[in-house]
């Protein structure tokens, strides 16, 4: 349908039109995980705008645009990005844009390990939404708030959250939020060892990933599923997803477009781990130099550290790595190894 309304507006020269279908389709190419076109799209879509001055889609081209590179792990051009889109949407008076860049900055925040500045942006963009009765955009906010309470250890306030965003969300229709409303409610369900009632959540989740076709953003849901049957003792279970998802890491170890990628390598390496499978250690290297990588384009020293300490996913996945590489240490020097509690 985009691309039909791109052909037209083209044929008769309609620029503001081509610069909304530029902007739409590159919402549709990200959403399917294909940052490269989405990319692509939202550059046109910005050189569309700029051209006939329309400063609200050139923002929102650049909060999109922001959103890939987070997506890929560059938060410092997502930074620019978002700032960028931030300024121009304060100079239009565009309060919804303003929130969801906010709701940016907050991922930015969150995801290197500056878990005050993201507290503050996911309220600030929560209090705009509900100011202005947008559903859609409480549904987001909530989702970021879900996994920040998570992170910090208060998994009772990340289930409220979630609860709340997944309400929003079913009641709208909104498949895509809801997918990562329910994805983020197992997080919350798996810290408070509610396993059965996390299983349903990533279940459910993993259906709608599927059926919006989004191959990368399954991988979640699935490694959620994997924890939840390993620390039931089903490690037969557990094992069927890993291999699902390994199949995937072959083609793409970066994980890039899930909100949880170290999430997923941690669900994996424990199951692996607890079936003595020697792909455990492998894949815990893997990661842990993925992290590493990552951590290095962080420049501000705070952040880094906070990085690879104070992000959750991040500490584990640090402490499951050492726990391997001593125990193959111990193994090939003849001494066994102390067992973990």
């Amino acid at each position: 349908y985009f691309r039909e309304a791109l052909g037209r507006f083209r044929a008769t020269h309609y620029r503001y039109g081509e610069g909304l279908a530029l902007n739409a389709l590159g919402a549709c190419a990200s959403t399917q995980g294909d940052w490269e076109t989405g990319r692509d799209y939202y550059l046109q879509s910005i050189t569309v705008a700029r051209a006939i001055g329309n400063r609200r889609n050139e923002a929102n081209a650049l909060n999109n645009l922001s959103e890939i590179f987070i997506s890929q792990g560059n938060y410092v051009q997502a930074q620019a990005y978002c700032e960028q889109a931030m300024q121009l949407k304060q100079e239009v008076n565009d309060r919804r844009g303003l929130a969801m860049s906010l709701g940016n900055l907050g991922n930015l925040a969150k995801f290197q390990g500056d878990y005050q500045t993201a507290g503050e942006r996911y309220t600030e963009a929560l209090e705009i939404f509900r100011e202005l009765g947008d559903l859609q955009g409480q549904a987001i906010a909530l989702t970021g708030l879900t996994m920040l309470a998570c992170h910090q250890g208060r998994p009772e306030e990340g289930l409220r959250h979630a609860e709340a965003g997944c309400e929003i969300a079913r009641g709208m229709g909104e498949r895509h939020v809801y997918a990562t409303a329910l994805t983020n409610l197992g997080h919350a369900l798996t810290d408070l060892e509610r396993y059965a009632e996390a299983q349903t959540a990533y279940e459910e989740a993993l259906a709608l990933r599927q059926a919006l076709q989004q191959p990368i953003l399954v991988l979640e849901p699935l490694a959620g599923l994997a924890e939840s049957a390993r620390v039931r003792g089903d490690l037969a279970t557990a094992q069927v997803h890993v291999e699902t998802i390994l199949a995937r890491l072959e083609a793409d170890s970066s994980l890039h477009g899930s909100d949880e990628p170290f999430r997923i390598y941690l669900a994996c390496i424990r199951v692996l781990r607890d079936l003595e499978d020697s792909r455990a250690a492998t894949l815990a290297a893997q990661a842990h130099a993925l992290l590493q990588k990552q951590a290095a384009t962080i420049r501000e020293r705070r952040l880094r550290r906070a990085y690879l300490e104070e992000v959750r996913p991040h500490r584990e996945l640090l402490a499951l790595y050492r726990e391997l590489t001593a125990k193959e240490t111990s193994c090939s020097s003849g001494t066994l190894p102390r067992m973990k509690p």
